[in-house]
């Protein structure tokens, strides 16, 4: 099996405790960079392979590119969390950028959108299919912080953790 690639920085990800497998989701330490993401569900090389695609595509800054490739995997495969949040992330431009100090990561937005991410239909989609609570926290807080980078006032931007009704699948 190939590895995920990270969507921070590239490197490979490193399956949380105990071991994730193909058909198992949860969280993700990347062995180069330390930051945490998520693990999706059901994935065979394939599809390993083209997330590894659209997330190159996108950290090169070639977001329209990132964007039609995640939108061919979810054409071809049906919706997955994962590949819709991609889409957020091509469609607004971001990127992850070490701060000064080197520690964590600061979040850049590209493509400022006149919408708001949190309303955005691919963020909807992804809350609503993603595997777990956790995973759903994690696409929440992301989702936070864009709309901070946008410039959304802060009171319409809820304080975590994000409810959104949507039942663990």
């Amino acid at each position: 099996m190939i590895g995920l690639n990270c969507k921070f920085c590239g490197g490979d990800w490193i399956p949380g405790e105990p071991a994730l497998t193909l058909d198992t989701a949860g969280p993700l330490a990347c062995g180069h960079c330390g930051a945490l993401g998520t693990w999706p569900r059901g994935w065979d090389d394939r599809w390993v392979e083209w997330h590894n695609a659209a997330h190159r595509l996108r950290l090169l800054q070639r977001f329209d590119e990132s964007l039609e490739l995640w939108r061919s995997m979810i054409k071809a495969v049906g919706p997955l969390a994962e590949a819709h949040w991609g889409v957020v992330l091509a469609r607004f431009g971001v990127e992850y950028a070490r701060p000064a100090d080197g520690a964590g990561w600061i979040m850049r937005c590209h493509r400022p959108n006149q919408a708001s991410v949190l309303n955005d239909a691919d963020f909807l989609q992804a809350l609503a299919i993603a595997p777990d609570a956790e995973t759903r926290a994690y696409y929440g807080d992301q989702a936070r912080q864009l709309a901070r980078l946008q410039g959304e006032p802060s009171g319409t931007i809820p304080e975590a953790p994000l409810s959104f009704n949507t039942p663990d699948l």
